[in-house]
């Protein structure tokens, strides 16, 4: 990597078309070593985990770089109320989202037509 920067600093500054072309080389060539022994890495950890599947998780979401960042809520806002306690907190959460399907159900408007006899029925034709 030092060799790399090197080389495109002395790119930049004289503006050599040579000197370009030996950096963009050896970028590529640590580019592609450096995704080439990534992904060895994670083949050989996943191999490694594979009876574990809590870890074989953690490696897949390590390689897709997301996060397990755990989000700690201390204070909820309900109906201009500070809600601190953390049980309640918990408790209004499943119950919004224990109920969040029916009551999203309840605001859809009622069909005209029986649901089965739209799935039985047979187009006449068909167009793109």
């Amino acid at each position: 990597m030092f060799r790399r920067d090197a080389l495109k600093k002395r790119a930049v500054k004289n503006n050599s078309p040579t000197n370009w072309k030996a950096y963009r080389k050896l970028k590529n060539e640590l580019d592609r070593t450096i995704k080439k022994t990534k992904r060895d890495y994670f083949i050989n950890k996943i191999n490694e985990d594979r009876k574990d599947i809590k870890n074989t998780w953690k490696v897949l979401n390590a390689a897709m770089n997301k996060s397990t960042k755990v989000i700690h809520i201390d204070k909820l806002k309900v109906n201009d109320d500070d809600i601190t306690d953390s049980n309640e907190i918990v408790n209004l959460f499943n119950k919004h989202f224990v109920n969040i399907g029916p009551s999203l159900t309840e605001n859809l408007p009622t069909p005209n037509h029986d649901s089965v006899e739209v799935l039985i029925e047979k187009p006449n034709s068909f167009k793109f």
